[in-house]
């Protein structure tokens, strides 16, 4: 469809949404991305990461409007425009939703499961029915929903333990997945916490010649998020403190600068 089309929407700005406007945009279509949120990838990225993000994909030619959403698509035999929330049309002749998943939950409602945005299930992925068992996008474990593959992994290796006996006091325990991703050639890595709140402090340091930013959030000398653009080579190493609940005090003056710096200071 996009050798016969020159303007495309995209609806979505997470990783995929961005992928498919980049991709679009190298076929030679003029590209709007929509998205809902106030900033570019919100799951992975703090404010200003994603207004970085955002600076640089409209350098390189697509435009992207944050806060917004389709309302209607307009259009007889073929779409013609995106009529937006705040009645504005945007011309099209393609328009690509990467709006996420939402899960399935219609045949376990009607079986009388206990639902929420998912089906609920406890540490064993039991439903409110100990007969029945779930697991993977479909599921709600706590406040958090499954988009993707790994956690399905886990929740297999569980289900199984618990079901054959091997290991029947198995639990799953949702953990935070690092994301490691480039996006329109830009290295992104973003790992547990990404925003701060009102018990944790944030270290922020910029390089606004190479485009490099990195936010790491603190609480009680412990690292419980990172985000990283441009240069994510630490990212893996704040990964394992976070995981690992280190205390930095030692080298809390240098965890901006990475691993090198601060297992000197150490």
């Amino acid at each position: 469809s996009a050798g016969r089309h020159r303007r495309a929407v995209v609806v979505g700005g997470g990783f995929l949404g961005l992928e498919a406007a980049e991709g679009l945009r190298q076929r030679g279509m003029a590209v709007t991305l929509l998205h809902r949120s106030g900033h570019l990838l919100n799951r992975q990225l703090d404010r200003i990461g994603g207004q970085l993000l955002q600076q640089h994909m409209e350098e390189r030619g697509v435009n992207i409007r944050t806060g917004t959403a389709p309302k209607a698509l307009l259009g007889r035999s073929m779409v013609r425009a995106v009529q937006l929330d705040d009645e504005t049309l945007v011309s099209t002749d393609l328009v690509l939703f990467a709006t996420g998943i939402t899960p399935a939950t219609e045949l376990a409602r009607t079986a009388g499961l206990e639902c929420d945005r998912g089906i609920l299930v406890d540490g064993q992925l039991s439903t409110s029915d100990p007969a029945i068992s779930a697991l993977g996008e479909c599921c709600q474990r706590g406040n958090t929903t499954f988009g993707l593959v790994e956690p399905g992994y886990q929740q297999a290796e569980v289900l199984a333990g618990v079901l054959n006996g091997n290991t029947p006091d198995a639990e799953y325990r949702p953990v935070d997945t690092p994301t490691r991703l480039k996006i329109s050639g830009v290295p992104i890595f973003s790992c547990g916490q990404i925003s701060p709140d009102g018990d944790t402090e944030s270290v922020v340091w910029q390089d606004h010649e190479q485009n490099h930013y990195c936010r790491l959030l603190i609480r009680n000398q412990r690292l419980t998020g990172a985000v990283l653009l441009g240069d994510t080579r630490d990212g893996p190493w704040y990964s394992q403190r976070i995981q690992q609940q280190d205390d930095i005090s030692r080298y809390r003056n240098f965890i901006a600068f990475g691993k090198n710096y601060c297992e000197a200071a150490a």
